[in-house]
């Protein structure tokens, strides 16, 4: 997130919008030692240490995960976390920053500490600083290379299963110095390879240098792959062309898993299905989509501008304009906010 105030916002918008349920965040913002922007009802944090020093935090939005914060494993670079669906099995989400100008292998000794305590089951999103291939960065950062051997290393010495895919957009993009693929998702144990599905990079959501990185997380009791479909599509309006174009490329692009494994399979066609869906119809209603009490017309017609600006190349092209509309927009959002809590106490 690069500590930057703006983020926040973005990124609870997005989460709203697509129903993210838990958060593994790096670098954020802080304000007197809490989280800034996450100070809501709902929101339950997982801090690392340090207060204004603090480099990871875990965030869940859902009321159907139960958490339990690892203090005994968390320091200032590692948030640790047993979060659990209700009624589904525990598993350990890590968050990790390895600060670039600390020697790498005080970052793989700390997280390799943390897995030999826990059990089999751990989620791991990490900004590791470092290139290597198994998470498709670019060629050419030659002292990134060579730290990332020792991340590479602390892999297969836990034996742990890289997610990231090849194809995607780099996940760390700044203007002046570059893109590579820095940010590296991680799971340990045998049930979570292939429960954890869909990963991708999100392109223009925030103004972090770093970009959203998106998966699901199968978390149930019962068989990996079991997600809870809330999104609903008006299919009355769907264009079936776009939708027969787009399931011939997603089954074609992951057909590997749509042989052998039946489980694996049946979870595969579901991802499959639901792309072609997401791409050629658009969603029914408001499901899960609920705005705030003192969202209002203002605040819709502020947040359209600030993404049809976003959606474009804004970083190649004018920022400071950018930067203007994105201020104005968190100014409206603020303010109401403000007003909204003045009337409550009243």
């Amino acid at each position: 997130m690069n500590g930057q105030l703006a983020v926040p916002l973005q990124l609870i918008e997005f989460c709203r919008e697509e129903k993210v349920e838990v958060l593994l965040l790096q670098e954020p913002p802080l304000d007197s030692g809490r989280l800034h922007g996450f100070d809501f009802e709902g929101a339950r944090v997982v801090m690392a240490n340090g207060r204004d020093k603090a480099k990871a935090a875990i965030v869940i939005l859902s009321d159907d995960i139960e958490v339990m914060a690892i203090r005994e494993l968390t320091d200032r670079f590692f948030a640790v976390a047993s979060i659990r669906k209700k009624g589904g099995k525990e598993i350990t989400f890590i968050s990790a920053y390895f600060k670039y100008s600390i020697p790498v292998m005080f970052f793989t000794d700390r997280l390799g500490h943390i897995l030999g305590r826990i059990g089999e089951d751990a989620v791991i999103g990490a900004d590791v600083n470092t290139h290597a291939e198994p998470w498709h960065s670019r060629r050419g950062n030659h002292n990134g290379w060579a730290r990332g051997t020792k991340v590479v290393e602390l892999i297969e010495d836990q034996d742990l299963k890289v997610h990231n895919m090849g194809g995607k957009p780099d996940t760390y993009d700044r203007q002046g110095i570059g893109s590579s693929s820095i940010d590296v998702t991680l799971s340990k144990g045998e049930r979570l390879e292939e429960a954890i599905r869909g990963w991708d990079v999100m392109v223009g959501v925030t103004d972090s240098d770093h970009r959203i990185i998106r998966y699901r997380v199968g978390m149930s009791m019962g068989n990996p792959g079991e997600w809870d479909v809330k999104v609903r599509y008006n299919v009355r309006k769907a264009n079936w062309d776009k939708f027969g174009e787009k399931l011939n490329q997603e089954v074609w692009d992951k057909r590997e898993n749509l042989e052998g494994d039946l489980e694996i399979a049946a979870g595969t066609l579901v991802e499959v299905i639901q792309a072609a869906m997401k791409c050629s119809m658009p969603r029914s209603g408001r499901i899960g989509r609920k705005k705030p009490p003192w969202w209002d017309k203002d605040l819709e017609a502020s947040k359209k501008r600030l993404l049809a600006y976003r959606s474009h190349d804004w970083k190649g092209e004018d920022r400071q304009e950018y930067r203007r509309i994105r201020n104005s927009h968190t100014y409206l959002v603020r303010g109401a906010k403000t007003r909204s809590w003045s009337l409550r106490r009243r």
